[in-house]
C-alpha cells in the first residue's frame, strides 16, 4: 500500500438524517388533555423539566419539576419563574421512567 493511497480522500456514504428529537423531556403521554397551560420550562442537570403553569382555577402560578415532584405556588409569576430557575439548577432528578 502506497502513502498517497493511504491519504486520499474517499467518498463517504450520505449521512442519514437523524430523527427529531426533542430538546426537553415532554410531558407524559397518558396526562389530561385539560391540563393547565405550560408557560415555560427549565431543564434540571438530571435531565427532568420544571415547567411553570399558568393560573387555571386558582389565581396562583405553579411550578413543578418532573423528576422530584418538588412543587410551589404564588400569585406573582416573577417568584414563580425565579424559584422554577433555582430549582433547575440545583435538582440533579431524572426523568421518571414511562414504562
Amino acid at each position: 500500500m502506497s502513502l498517497l493511497t493511504f491519504f486520499t480522500r474517499r467518498n463517504k456514504e450520505p449521512d442519514t438524517p437523524e430523527p427529531d428529537m426533542p430538546l426537553v423531556p415532554t410531558a407524559p403521554a397518558h396526562e389530561a388533555t385539560n391540563s393547565p397551560k405550560v408557560l415555560m420550562r427549565f431543564l434540571t442537570h438530571g435531565g427532568a423539566a420544571v415547567e411553570v403553569y399558568e393560573p387555571a382555577e386558582s389565581p396562583k402560578y405553579t411550578l413543578r419539576c418532573l423528576g422530584c415532584d418538588y412543587d410551589f405556588s404564588s400569585t406573582t409569576s416573577t417568584y414563580v419563574r425565579e424559584d422554577a430557575n433555582a430549582h433547575a439548577s440545583n435538582c440533579r432528578a431524572m426523568p421518571k421512567p414511562t414504562a
